[in-house]
């Protein structure tokens, strides 16, 4: 598990260097390798079965993918929000056409995710569900606090840096 631990601390730090955090090349193979490694450790904390991972797995690309879409059309949405809010005169009307896309984009999104999640979720018996929420959460919050420390430096976690402490 520890290995398995410092992979991932590698990965995440590839991913912090890239530049603006742009999904190019680089960037995608790193979530590329973040999603191999959820799965397995999904795999081992549940117990999981052949056919269900063999059902599962689809969806859970399927989710990275809407995910990967989602944050880039939102990030230049926001973009355009942000040109817009900046100038001497921005149109109100072109305001609200931005963040009306946003919103409905947002709507879509979560729906796509609920029923991607309802999927999976069907695929597993009642323990391995709750173990399946659980392990989403644990996995997300290593995953931030694992970026976090790369970004303040590894080891850093105990020192006065602010950027250690802005998610407490």
């Amino acid at each position: 598990m520890k290995r398995c631990f410092v992979l991932l601390f590698f990965v995440v730090s590839a991913m912090v260097a890239q530049p603006s955090g742009r999904m190019d090349a680089g960037g995608g193979r790193v979530l590329e390798m973040i999603s191999a490694y959820r799965i397995t450790r999904m795999t081992q904390e549940l117990g999981l079965a052949d056919t269900q991972i063999a059902s599962i797995l689809p969806r859970l690309r399927e989710r990275d993918s809407i995910e990967i879409v989602y944050r880039k059309e939102q990030a230049a949405d926001y973009k355009l929000l942000e040109n817009e809010v900046s100038k001497r005169s921005p149109s109100e009307r072109k305001i609200a056409e931005i963040m009306e896309g946003m919103q409905e984009r947002e709507q879509l999104y979560q729906e796509e995710i609920e029923r991607i999640r309802q999927e999976i979720l069907e695929a597993l018996t009642v323990e391995q569900q709750a173990g399946f929420i659980v392990f989403e959460v644990r996995f997300e919050k290593e995953l931030k606090d694992l970026i976090d420390r790369v970004r303040g430096g590894y080891g850093n976690e105990g020192n006065n840096n602010p950027q250690s402490r802005r998610h407490e």
